[in-house]
């Protein structure tokens, strides 16, 4: 195992491979890294909506806050 690689296993990152070396999963400590892995779950859903068309501008945004009376 590379040193790189070590490093990356000791601290809570192991990385799965296909037959030919390639990475293609990683398996994260959800104790050690469990906040990172919850910010990387956010940039997603929020990617796949900004794809999707599946967002508001921001004055939208503060018009429905003010009618809710939340802003």
């Amino acid at each position: 195992m590379s040193n790189s690689l070590q490093l990356m296993a000791d601290r809570g990152i192991h990385f799965m491979t296909d037959s030919g070396g390639k990475r293609i999963a990683a398996v994260i400590d959800i104790e050690k890294h469990g906040d990172l892995l919850e910010e990387l779950f956010d940039i997603i859903v929020s990617k796949e909506q900004l794809a999707e068309g599946d967002f508001i501008s921001l004055s939208e945004l503060k018009e429905e806050l003010i009618k809710a009376d939340k802003l």
